[in-house]
């Protein structure tokens, strides 16, 4: 019959087995009469299992586009992804303030992202320009005209 620290170390060992197939894992039971170091073991085991799981699932909605997730307090394996959705939300009111005629809108932390954005509002603020002076030319053709 296996000893508890065997049952144990089997225990954490599944959970962590869980998070690496991206699943969401449990926490890992143990009793009041447990050996201290092995209770702060489960202790640890079980926030992290925690930590994960509350990552997984903000990164997870982040990833179906829902920015309006709240992001899990203290957990630094969301945090990375905590500034992605301050810049995903970011430019979202850079684009509604483009939709609404602000072309002076840049974007400057994506990469590679930014140089494509602030090619795009470039382009439709040349597009902008070129169609009120050909209003204007023909304003003049008119008014020439009449």
């Amino acid at each position: 019959m296996p000893d508890e620290s065997s049952v144990l170390l089997k225990a954490i060992d599944e959970q962590h087995m869980r998070l690496l197939r991206g699943e969401e894992a449990g926490t890992v039971e143990y009793g009041a009469d447990l050996d201290p170091a092995l209770q702060r073991l489960c202790e640890t085991v079980n926030w992290f299992v925690a930590s994960c799981n509350d990552a997984h699932v903000f990164i997870r909605s982040l990833a179906e586009g829902n920015l309006d997730v709240s992001p899990p307090p203290h957990n630094l394996l969301a945090s990375p992804f905590k500034q992605l959705q301050a810049n995903l939300l970011h430019l979202t009111w850079q684009a509604g303030q483009i939709a609404a005629g602000d072309y002076s809108q840049r974007v400057y932390f994506m990469g590679a992202f930014s140089t494509a954005f602030n090619s795009m509002v470039e382009a439709l603020e040349e597009k902008r320009q070129t169609e009120t002076l050909l209003r204007e030319s023909q304003a003049r053709v008119k008014h020439l005209e009449g």
